[in-house]
């Protein structure tokens, strides 16, 4: 009886079949690009609130001037460093450094006192001001920033046309700790020098 009922009834069951294998494929198909599409719009949204949020902060920031100016504390410090580094973008490096001295007598914390004195030192070097620039990486003593001072020690040296002394400082940055992107600058402008 089931074998009759498959041979009359084979011309449906075939049309069957191509129906809910095209409903299959559909499917997939259409629920693939539905999820796409969700992914899409959440993004989307994700981004424009991050933006915004983002843009209500720095307007926060820049608002709030005075407070982070008028007060002794880390806040005033950071901003501080963030106007002179629009400074240095505009090529005022003179009211750079002004802000950079100021933010300096606002901090004890010896880390942000070695990033100022980085900062100066390489306005110095901006200004031809190789001297002072020295001055200012002798105020660092942590050995975590040495890479970074040797770096700038070899430029100053450079600037001078000591090559010499550029060498030995650079060297004596390869040797020190730090990341590999800073050997590799280093290792190519100790190459340079050949």
């Amino acid at each position: 009886m089931i074998k009759y009922y498959f041979i009359n009834k084979k011309k449906m069951l075939i049309i069957g079949f191509v129906i809910v294998i095209n409903l299959l494929i559909f499917s997939y198909y259409n629920w693939e690009s539905l999820y796409l599409s969700l992914l899409r719009t959440k993004a989307y949204f994700f981004g424009k609130q991050s933006s915004q949020s983002y843009f209500n902060f720095k307007q926060f920031f820049f608002n709030n001037k005075n407070f982070f100016n008028a007060e002794k504390n880390i806040y005033s410090v950071l901003s501080k460093i963030e106007e002179a580094k629009k400074l240095v973008e505009k090529n005022d490096t003179l009211n750079a450094k002004k802000t950079l001295l100021k933010a300096l007598t606002l901090t004890n914390i010896k880390n942000i006192k070695n990033l100022i004195n980085i900062k100066l030192a390489r306005i110095e070097l901006a200004l031809n001001h190789t001297e002072e620039a020295l001055i200012y990486l002798m105020e660092i003593d942590e050995k975590s920033w040495n890479i970074i001072v040797e770096n700038i020690r070899g430029d100053i040296f450079l600037k001078k046309n000591d090559i010499s002394s550029a060498r030995a400082a650079y060297l004596k940055g390869l040797a020190s700790d730090g990341s590999e992107n800073m050997k590799n600058i280093l290792k190519i402008k100790i190459n340079s020098l050949l």
